[in-house]
């Protein structure tokens, strides 16, 4: 098993910092939002700690750097997809967006 924590990882904590920056955000979100688009942003975010901290609890680095690069691309495409998502559906001004 390869020796490295998620937890020293400064993309992982980053993760968690915008896990709750989603949270906060689609919390001001439409209530008829909230099976939908909420449900999906929160997810999402969700999982980029998960396969980051699951990719580290591997047993190779090909299986370390597949869970690693989902967790990673995920982060930078939960962003642009929240980003979108705001403004099409005004949910909330752009100053609160990150």
């Amino acid at each position: 098993m390869l020796d490295l924590s998620h937890k020293k990882l400064d993309i992982w904590n980053f993760s968690l910092d915008l896990v709750s920056k989603i949270y906060g955000l689609t919390s001001s979100f439409p209530k008829e939002e909230l099976f939908g688009l909420t449900n999906q942003l929160r997810r999402a975010c969700t999982s980029i700690p998960t396969n980051i901290a699951e990719g580290c609890g591997r047993d190779s680095s090909k299986d370390f750097a597949f869970y690693f690069s989902t967790g990673f691309y995920g982060h930078r495409s939960i962003t642009e997809c929240v980003v979108l998502f705001n403004h099409a559906a005004d949910c909330t001004t752009p100053s609160r967006a990150f």
